[in-house]
Order: structure tokens, then sequence, then C-alpha cells
């Protein structure tokens, strides 16, 4: 069940803001942009033959440089699914 499997953190997260979450994975999956309408967190996803496989949650507070870095690769992986 997908509650059991969800870190601590976001256990206690409302049905509004989980559906914030995929909506903005889902976002990033096809225009691979991360969304400002997740407040307190950057959201990322993988692509797999097509279809979105995982979705990546940081805290928007961590090392800025580090999630650049991090989306970039994921985009350039993204990409090369296509």
């Amino acid at each position: 069940k997908f509650s059991e499997r969800r870190p601590v953190e976001l256990r206690p997260m409302t049905k509004a803001g989980r559906s914030e979450i995929f909506r903005a994975a889902f976002r990033f999956a096809d225009l691979r942009t991360s969304s400002s309408k997740t407040p307190g967190w950057d959201v990322t996803s993988l692509v797999l033959k097509g279809e979105m496989d995982t979705v990546f949650l940081v805290r928007s507070e961590s090392d800025p440089e580090a999630r650049r870095k991090w989306r970039e690769m994921l985009n350039a992986f993204n990409l090369a699914q296509r």
C-alpha cells in the first residue's frame, strides 16, 4: 500500500498536497520543469519507456546548486528516453 511505503515526512500530508506533488511530477516528466506550486518541495520524476516511473522529492531549503544539478541530470536522462 502506498501509504506504508511513503516517507514518514509525507504521511501527515493532505490528499490535496499529495495530489499536487503528483501533478508537479507529471509536469516535470512532460515539460522538464520543477514546480513552484509545491511549497516546501522540489519535485522531479524519472521517465522510463515513456512512462513516469519514480517521483523524487527534496526539501526546497536543500542546497540549490545540488538540486539544480540533479534536475539537469534527470532532464538529460529523461530526454534520452524519448
